[in-house]
């Protein structure tokens, strides 16, 4: 089975670089050409079902990418909770800058760009939120990464044919993570682009990274 996991189109929290979890909101005019730009790059490309987060910046764009594609045109848009942003608990709407700064700060580093040069950290840097929320409430890796495998499961074995394509509009740290815990060579720590593509083969027992983050 092929997971295309889209990042979905630009946000308001995205454009004011904010911290945007399960916070939520709508998209811009750019997001939303994001959108199209996506649904037209895979138009020709027959899709089983269409999956969503359930926020709702990612079925906004969900909606959009759907109109492009004949495939899809009888198909419901089945929303799922498992393939939500990461919580960021009380860290939500703050300054993406700040709170990355932080981040840095625990590790002992002045600068944000040396603290994401270091791959090895990831999932250290990723757990550190949660450290650094005052409510203790952010998710961990751990958190988003059983979440998500859960959707991707459910969706595999809930298949007849498992031979089929998938589209998944979700979020850029969950596709990080994603990504991360099938192949660590990867490096995640770089931005996700709104509307980009990251696909996924898998089997059942293997998953195969087949894009990561390509530009549509």
């Amino acid at each position: 089975m092929n997971f295309y996991f889209i990042r979905h189109g630009k946000t308001y929290f995205n454009m004011y670089e904010k911290m945007q979890g399960w916070s939520d909101t709508p998209l811009i005019d750019e997001g939303i050409d994001n959108a199209k730009s996506s649904g037209v790059a895979l138009a020709d490309v027959v899709f089983e079902n269409i999956y969503s987060s359930d926020l709702g910046r990612t079925i906004h764009t969900a909606k959009i990418i759907k109109e492009y594609n004949q495939s899809l045109v009888d198909k419901a848009l089945i929303t799922d909770s498992n393939f939500r942003e990461t919580f960021f608990g009380g860290l939500e709407g703050d300054a993406s800058k700040e709170v990355w700064g932080k981040v840095a700060n625990e590790f002992g580093y002045n600068d944000v760009n040396e603290l994401f040069a270091k791959q090895g950290d990831y999932i250290k840097i990723s757990n550190t939120l949660q450290k650094i929320d005052p409510f203790k409430n952010a998710e961990t890796y751990e958190d988003v990464v059983k979440r998500a495998t859960k959707g991707i499961n459910n969706i595999y074995n809930s298949a007849v044919n498992k031979d089929v394509n998938v589209l998944v509009v979700t979020h850029g740290n969950t596709i990080r993570k994603i990504v991360h815990s099938i192949d660590k060579r990867i490096n995640v720590n770089q931005e996700i682009g709104n509307g980009s593509l990251t696909m996924v083969s898998y089997d059942g027992e293997k998953a195969t990274i087949k894009e990561f983050n390509k530009s549509l």
